[in-house]
């Protein structure tokens, strides 16, 4: 999902505005910073809702699956993971429910100093959700703010390197999406009427 700040009908000089102006970008960190607590935990009312929990011993199984969390961390350069409390690493990247921004950005990025208050803010928000959970009752959460709804069909795999500086996407995987969206219509539509 994307969201979209609007704030003055242009881009102000904040030493003439700033302080009386309500600032979009700082309106949007504040609505980011509202939608995790500092336990990983999201704080979107409803969000959790009717998303699955797995029973004790069915979290006692995945431990059993082998995962290397150094290795893990060397491969995408971090020093260390952090996610809801209360839950391992195997389980927070594979059965919970996750809110991460994607980008954001507005005002002056360019470089050297242009001191503003932006007219707009932008952020991209996407969100991993688990058995149970109805994306149409979640998207409904965003939606007052976007007024749009959206589908997202995605064909890429991990060894894409996604998002990377050596991302790739080999070219039977494209082919395979093309014939695939027409066979989404196609059965969506049937199911809608």
């Amino acid at each position: 999902m994307q969201v979209e700040v609007t704030g003055p009908n242009r881009d102000l000089h904040s030493g003439l505005y700033g302080g009386a102006v309500v600032n979009p970008c700082n309106v949007l960190c504040e609505m980011i910073a509202s939608l995790k607590d500092k336990k990983g935990h999201i704080l979107i009312p409803g969000f959790y809702d009717d998303a699955m929990e797995c029973s004790a011993e069915e979290r006692k199984e995945m431990m059993k699956r082998p995962f290397d969390r150094a290795k893990f961390m060397k491969s995408i350069g971090v020093d260390n993971l952090a996610g809801e409390e209360s839950y391992s690493d195997t389980e927070r990247i594979g059965i919970r429910p996750t809110l991460d921004i994607n980008g954001i950005w507005g005002g002056y990025t360019g470089e050297g100093a242009k001191t503003i208050l932006p007219s707009k803010a932008f952020a991209k928000i996407s969100m991993r959700l688990v058995p149970h959970q109805d994306a149409e009752k979640i998207a409904k959460l965003f939606e007052k703010i976007l007024g749009v709804k959206s589908i997202l069909l995605g064909f890429g795999l991990d060894t894409d390197a996604i998002h990377s500086p050596n991302e790739n996407y080999p070219l039977k995987n494209y082919f395979k999406g093309i014939a695939t969206i027409p066979l989404f219509f196609k059965h969506y539509s049937n199911l809608k009427s």
